[in-house]
């Protein structure tokens, strides 16, 4: 087969590998992505550019868990990565103002709903809505749709991947009580093993799926994101069933069910957890309710509330208040603050649905999610998998919210016929 080469896929390699290395390099690792910086100075193909944009912002560690657990790239750099692309993108294009003035009346209405909420408003919380909304505003505006190359994005995150895996079986002892990542974009850690998953035309390509399959699941499995996993084996399923593969997924099956995963281990994982207790279950709606009690009261309280507040938000600064107390957490052993816990408001949800479902409304969450799945099933499959990791599992940070909106706004199909490995 036809093979891509690049002169620089080896440093970019070396790139990705080393910013995983967290515990080797704890001062470094946060910051080594700045070294593709003059790689994307110098490139002019813009498919690689944007595709190089997007490997720094996932490489760098915008979040490092509680008490700064993990080394965090400074804000200027971080904000550097974050913008450069989008002020890139405005630069090359022309801004349809027509089709911006179609997001005024939407924004009127949120802002109303904002103002006549009577919550105390979180100023946080509020920033991340303002965020959302701007770059809805650039989504109509930019006239031009951006491209990536899916060979070169896979290729960049894979020795991420591999170097994530070997932080698991040397390092495990110094996170055992931590996640092996708190960055929000970990989840695209997944797209080499969903891009390879379309190249499964021979056997020594299957094997070499395998093997990135059971790297993947081993390596998702140490984060412990519950939705993560999930939305894994769910993407999965789907991606053989689309080829209409049926003997590759059975054998894949196989394969995972020979990995010596101990029971314990697998139970005692927050994210395997979850799917273990779904195949014993009778009931699901008993068992999240136990498994996850937290989750489950969210959600909830999230759909107790009245028909407009369900369908149009609460505003862009609202929080999901608790008046009945059913919430019961305590302070050392939550994600929610001294002062949620203290005044029964919560801004810091768990989950993307009663999130932004909480500030947008659910009408919007049922809009985004039918485009993405109506993707997937008919569009382009690679784009629309990365797209709904990264609804259910990043768009609570600034990085998510930029990579869901470069990736939302890049043409379907882009240069994914074009590129092959050998």
């Amino acid at each position: 087969m036809k093979c891509i080469k690049y002169n620089y896929i080896w440093i970019v390699a070396i790139i990705s590998f080393l910013s995983a290395q967290r515990f080797l390099f704890q001062d470094l690792s946060p910051y080594f992505f700045i070294l593709l910086y003059p790689i994307i100075f110098i490139e002019k193909d813009l498919s690689k550019k944007y595709s190089l944009f997007l490997l720094s912002i996932f490489l760098m560690t915008d979040n490092g868990g509680a008490d700064f657990f993990y080394n965090e790239t400074h804000f200027v750099f971080k904000y550097f990565a974050i913008i450069y692309p989008i002020l890139f993108l405005i630069l090359i294009t022309k801004i349809n103002l027509k089709k911006a003035l179609v997001t005024i009346p939407i924004i009127v209405i949120y802002f109303i709903i904002t103002i006549s909420n009577d919550q105390t408003f979180d100023h946080n919380t509020l920033s991340r809505s303002i965020q959302i909304l701007i770059f809805i505003i650039l989504f109509f505006s930019i006239s031009k749709k951006i491209e990536f190359n899916y060979h070169l994005l896979a290729l960049g995150i894979l020795p991420f991947l591999l170097s994530e895996f070997i932080n698991y079986v040397f390092f495990h002892d110094l996170y055992e009580r931590e996640y092996l990542s708190y960055h929000s974009l970990k989840t695209l850690v997944v797209f080499p093993l969903f891009y390879f998953s379309t190249k499964l035309q021979s056997l020594k390509n299957f094997i070499f799926f395998l093997i990135i399959l059971c790297i993947t699941l081993i390596v998702v499995i140490e984060y412990r994101q519950r939705m993560m996993i999930v939305v894994l084996f769910l993407a999965l399923i789907l991606s053989f069933l689309r080829k209409i593969n049926l003997k590759y997924l059975f054998l894949s099956i196989i394969v995972v069910l020979l990995i010596p995963f101990d029971y314990d281990f697998l139970i005692g994982n927050k994210s395997t957890a979850l799917i273990i207790q779904i195949l014993e279950s009778n009931s699901l709606n008993n068992l999240i309710q136990t498994l996850d009690p937290v989750r489950y009261i969210e959600y909830k309280l999230f759909f107790g509330r009245d028909f407009f507040s369900l369908i149009l938000g609460d505003g862009l600064a609202s929080g999901l208040f608790d008046s009945g107390g059913e919430l019961i957490v305590s302070y050392d052993s939550t994600a929610f603050s001294e002062s949620e816990i203290n005044s029964s408001t919560y801004y810091n949800l768990h989950e993307t649905i009663p999130d932004l479902g909480l500030r947008f409304g659910l009408l919007f969450i049922l809009i985004l999610l039918f485009r993405i799945i109506q993707g997937l099933i008919k569009l382009d499959y690679l784009k629309y998998t990365l797209l709904l990791f990264l609804f259910f599992c990043s768009l609570w940070s600034i990085n998510g919210i930029v990579a869901f909106f470069l990736i939302y706004n890049s043409k379907n199909n882009s240069l994914y016929y074009q590129n092959h490995i050998t």
